[in-house]
């Protein structure tokens, strides 16, 4: 048996939720006589997934490094310093217990997503972290699909020697490969971790026609979101879509959905731990000629490497649209929202060709694990 850490953002977030398990798939279908901790934000939502989906018996979820780096959230000099201390000391129980489990690992791996930049530079705490017990145990470490966009130039100098302890580091644009290179030479930039999942997501296709609608809960108010929509969905009698709200974030974004619902009562909300199930196991329908109006990144990439053209609600900082422009510059179709439906213009999505590079990213990794069926 070998032991397999892999470090999460998975919290109820759609994106987040997926790549983790696009990982746990990819692992056990390499060896599965491999074992998988799985750190995530919110290991109780995550455990809750892998049940309905399935995935449970190979898989332990925990929350050591999320819960130790909530403690150095700021100011980031005097946590960094406080943390580095403790780590030394090495006398903590649950520094002890996380080691119990890294002793044992073939190997660690963060996971992909913008979680550790200049908006949560106190997630950066997690690198360091990872540093200290690749030193103590010997483990290999990897970081897949990172965005460290917008750039925490000041944190990044702060923790140059753990990211340079990484066998090795790809990122899913180019700032961040960038960004990363001025402390290791094993970085290079390839795209977003969810790709890998794209042929196991199980999408369907019906003759119905449907406007995906999607308000996350950190952007704009959600009467500014309503308005804009409201000559779209709210006119009674109008039957040209079958207007679906979809939770990107577990309980975050269900506010603006409700709200909808109360103006258009045929709109059905599809919760995330629905969605996230019918997308890997039930299927999920996209339609025919359907639509979308989302804020959620990663509700964009599943919906425009399904066949859908839309358009994305992003404000004009930078975190929010590299991430919306990374899926433009891969050829998704979606465009900037305004409160017109048009068609999108195909500008050449390769997914299979994205979801194959990601794959071949994997396998790199996974060799070393060996094959074990």
């Amino acid at each position: 048996m070998k032991f397999v850490y892999l470090f999460s953002a998975a919290s109820g977030n759609l994106g987040d939720d997926l790549i983790t398990i696009a990982w746990i798939d990819r692992i056990i279908s390499r060896n599965n006589q491999v074992h998988i901790f799985v750190d995530c934000v919110n290991p109780d939502s995550f455990t809750e997934l892998l049940v309905r989906t399935g995935r449970s018996s190979r898989v332990s979820v925990v929350g050591y490094i999320w819960r130790l780096i909530a403690e150095f959230a700021s100011p980031w000099w005097d946590q960094h310093c406080r943390l580095n201390q403790i780590l030394n000391a090495y006398e903590r129980p649950d520094l002890i217990r996380l080691g119990s489990i890294l002793r044992d690992c073939h190997y660690m791996h963060f996971l992909g997503g913008g979680y550790a930049n200049a908006i949560w530079p106190q997630n950066l705490h997690a690198i360091t972290i990872a540093a200290f017990f690749k030193k103590r145990f010997s483990f290999s470490l990897y970081w897949t699909g990172a965005s460290v966009h917008p750039v925490p130039v000041v944190h990044l100098f702060d923790v140059a020697s753990a990211i340079n302890s990484f066998d090795r580091i790809t990122t899913r644009d180019e700032q961040s490969r960038a960004a990363l290179s001025d402390w290791s030479s094993r970085v290079e930039c390839t795209c977003d971790d969810l790709f890998m999942l794209h042929e196991r997501l199980k999408i369907l296709t019906s003759s119905k026609r449907y406007l995906f609608l999607n308000h996350q809960s950190d952007l704009r108010d959600i009467g500014f979101f309503i308005d804009k929509i409201k000559s779209l969905v709210f006119v009674a009698g109008d039957d040209r879509f079958v207007p679906v709200y979809l939770e990107g974030f577990l309980d975050s974004d269900r506010r603006a959905g409700e709200l909808i619902k109360l103006y258009c009562p045929r709109c059905v909300i599809i919760g995330h731990d629905e969605l996230a199930a019918s997308l890997l196991v039930g299927g999920f329908d996209v339609g025919c000629g359907s639509h979308a109006i989302v804020s959620r990144f990663h509700l964009h990439m599943i919906l425009a490497q399904a066949g859908v053209t839309g358009q994305f609600i992003s404000p004009d900082t930078d975190y929010y649209k590299n991430k919306h422009d990374l899926l433009r510059g891969h050829g998704s179709p979606f465009t900037r929202f305004d409160t017109s439906i048009q068609d999108g213009v195909s500008c050449g999505f390769d997914v299979k060709a994205l979801c194959e590079l990601k794959v071949s990213e994997a396998d790199l990794i996974l060799d070393s694990l060996g094959h074990a069926k």
